[in-house]
């Protein structure tokens, strides 16, 4: 079928170009996506698709009745800002004045007229394209139904939620977007949303979205100078340059991974279960929504989640009936987590974790304190995990069960924010909402549990006592540890 939408004697579709243009044209899915690295010609095969569509239609496949030459559709081209959508998009669909020797994908003579103001560009065939930047904000995007909606680069979420609800009366509103999962260069973005909503439900086996992934190195046209350049601007192993260059859909999308030590293939197990000879270490973060606490067990040197609790909203009581429905009396309980627990509420007169304590402890349950009295930084924290993932020697000493979801979605996609701590957000509409409070939690009960171990030569054979040299402000830290315990067991 392809065949029939050739439109420029000039332009060849590279291998992953035709993957995904093969896919749209088959149809069957909810949306299209091509995501892959800068230079990988996905700004281009994203116009190709509309000035195709905008000149002979959409598809009977995609919920459009007849397809033939001149079958008028109206469209949206949707970019992240007005300069990217005039200097980089619209030279791709027709001639603006701004693509110097490019040919672009609408010929003149099928042009009526570009109206300026309202950025739309009207065909002969009387299809409309319209192109909207999301720099004016989400309320631009209301508006009548739409035939189709091309996203070049991933919009936020409240513009892609409206743009959704563009649905003509008796038809789908056909959608693709090709991107890379880290904004531009100079512009700002939020991509988590995609990576938690359709990317990693496709890695784990959910088809209803097609996925076209590409590499700079899929793009037979980049000149091999241009390539060695961005190479030696992205250093090797960095989220930058795995994303940019590679075109890996990974979770580090607005900033670097945190726990970049977490692989699932080596840290996820499947049927962890609890020991009645080990002590239970119960490991919270306290906060209403969402209410979460993990469940570990340290057996034989590695550190086990066995299950977590995990709860919208929820109270410290029902918390504890919950861990009561899991884990019987006859297991000894010590209990972790973040020290702001232990200051007294102005209402009960108690720390929350002398409500813990006491709710246990009524039920026949012999209940341990590990709390300290102050936490780690939050950089010791993620270090300290970091560590644990890898160990010094390599070998990791950290096992989770793979029914612990939401701790795996946090070690897989907690980034960094602008000031290299950790990305926090209470907005209602953003799902990054959810994350960061499970991980802390996991990294109290790591700090406490699994000491950074330094090595000095030969010590001999057996547990034997290594001083840690103390460190002056001027000096500079070890790059792997920053706790000082003022001893270390080997």
């Amino acid at each position: 079928m392809l065949h029939a939408f050739k439109n420029s004697k000039e332009f060849t579709l590279t291998g992953k170009q035709y993957e995904f243009v093969e896919a749209f044209l088959r149809g069957g899915y909810n949306e299209y996506y091509f995501l892959g690295a800068n230079r990988s010609g996905k700004t281009k095969v994203g116009a190709y698709l509309g000035s195709l569509v905008a000149r002979y239609g959409l598809p009977r496949n995609h919920g459009h009745e007849g397809w033939y030459p001149g079958k008028p559709t109206s469209g949206w081209v949707v970019s992240l800002d007005f300069p990217m959508s005039r200097d980089t998009v619209q030279p791709y669909y027709f001639n603006n004045g701004r693509g110097a020797g490019l040919e672009p994908f609408i010929p003149g003579h099928e042009i009526f007229n570009f109206d300026r103001q309202s950025q739309t560009l009207i065909l002969r065939n009387e299809s409309l394209i319209s192109f909207k930047s999301c720099d004016s904000g989400a309320s631009k995007f209301q508006s009548a139904g739409k035939d189709w909606v091309s996203k070049d680069e991933v919009p936020p979420k409240a513009i892609d939620d409206e743009i959704s609800i563009r649905v003509p009366g008796g038809k789908r509103l056909v959608q693709w977007t090709t991107a890379t999962l880290l904004p531009p260069e100079g512009l700002s973005g939020d991509m988590f949303w995609l990576y938690e909503e359709v990317v990693k439900p496709w890695k784990t086996g959910d088809k209803r979205n097609w996925i076209t992934n590409a590499s700079i190195y899929d793009n037979p046209h980049i000149l091999r100078e241009e390539i060695r350049r961005l190479e030696a601007k992205y250093p090797e192993g960095s989220v930058k340059k795995r994303i940019r260059l590679d075109g890996e859909l990974l979770p580090g999308i607005s900033g670097s991974l945190v726990y970049s030590g977490f692989h699932h293939s080596v840290h996820v197990r499947e049927g962890l279960e609890i020991d009645p000879h080990y002590p239970v270490q119960w490991t919270w973060d306290f906060n209403v929504s969402p209410m979460c606490t993990l469940i570990c067990q340290k057996i034989g040197g590695i550190l086990k989640s066995v299950r977590e609790i995990w709860m919208e909203e929820g109270s410290i009581p029902e918390m504890c009936d919950a861990f009561m429905e899991i884990i019987p009396p006859k297991c000894p309980v010590w209990v972790y987590g973040d020290a702001t627990g232990k200051a007294r509420s102005a209402h009960t007169r108690q720390t929350s974790y002398t409500i813990i304590a006491k709710k246990l402890v009524d039920r026949g349950y012999v209940v341990k304190m590990r709390v300290p009295e102050s936490n780690p930084s939050v950089d010791d924290r993620i270090n300290h995990v970091n560590v644990a993932f890898s160990g010094i020697d390599g070998s990791s000493i950290i096992e989770i069960d793979s029914s612990c979801k939401q701790l795996i979605t946090d070690l897989e996609g907690v980034i960094y924010d602008e000031r290299n701590g950790i990305r926090k957000t209470t907005r209602n509409s953003d799902p990054y909402r959810w994350r960061t409070h499970i991980s802390d939690a996991f990294g109290y009960l790591v700090c406490a549990e699994v000491p950074i171990k330094m090595y000095y030569g030969d010590v001999g054979a057996g547990k034997t006592a290594v001083k840690i040299p103390k460190y002056g402000k001027s000096a500079t830290k070890p790059p792997h540890w920053r706790l000082n315990p003022t001893k270390v067991h080997i």
